[in-house]
């Protein structure tokens, strides 16, 4: 093979990696300083800069749901305050760093849903790997059947309960998205414009609807800029 051969060869596969394939690794052992959520944590590298890691494969009960809070007791249980390693693919739309925490070599996304306190995140699961697509899927089954934490109740997923808080909330009339972007900004949306169609509402964050752009603005909010 000629040295063009082997390069466009090389090229052809590195393209054709599926996107779970290439991970990264923070610079580690990183510590965790806060657990949001049953899927949501802040780390500090060892540089100390801080990371929000959303957890891959998983989505945990929303902090207002039933089994929220102990949700987020059973992730604190593992790894408040300790030393672990974060492996991800990729940042989310609000910034995040989507991936997987592993501490003493086990990952900590797993236990939330083999304990019963996460559901296996389907939606997604194209960028995992096919080893832990089947590790996600089997520890669901296994809880359910064993009707661990949630399970033990007919809990709602979170994605239908967040769907059902925004449909509700338009019904009200209330259509104006309060979001918070990743430098914190607050900033409303208005039914119609470029920006309303790509943005969802994050209660967990402190994201909310408003009614009209007058009790946005009293609060504290403001417009998109341009």
């Amino acid at each position: 093979m000629t040295i063009k051969g082997f390069i466009r060869t090389t090229i052809i596969l590195f393209v054709a990696l599926p996107t779970f394939a290439i991970s990264d690794y923070l610079n580690c052992p990183c510590k965790v300083v806060k657990v949001t959520d049953g899927d949501t944590v802040n780390v500090l590298d060892r540089t100390k800069t801080l990371h929000k890691i959303r957890l891959q494969g998983i989505d945990a009960p929303e902090r207002k749901q039933d089994f929220g809070r102990k949700s987020t007791q059973n992730l604190a249980k593992y790894v408040a305050g300790q030393n672990v390693k974060v492996e991800y693919n990729k940042r989310d739309k609000y910034k995040r760093i989507v991936g997987k925490i592993i501490k003493s070599g086990r990952d900590i996304n797993l236990l939330q849903i083999k304990d019963g306190f996460a559901w296996y995140y389907k939606e997604y699961q194209n960028e995992q790997s096919k080893q832990d697509q089947a590790l996600y899927s089997k520890a669901e089954i296994e809880a359910r059947e064993k009707r661990l934490g949630l399970w033990s109740a007919k809990a709602i997923p979170p994605w239908e309960w967040r769907r059902k808080g925004s449909q509700e909330s338009t019904k009200k009339g209330c259509n104006i998205k309060g979001n918070i972007n990743s430098k914190g900004d607050r900033i409303y949306h208005v039914p119609g414009r470029s920006s309303y169609g790509p943005t969802r509402i994050n209660e967990a964050k402190g994201e909310r609807w408003f009614c009209s752009e007058a009790e946005a603005k009293a609060a504290g909010w403001r417009a998109p800029r341009g």
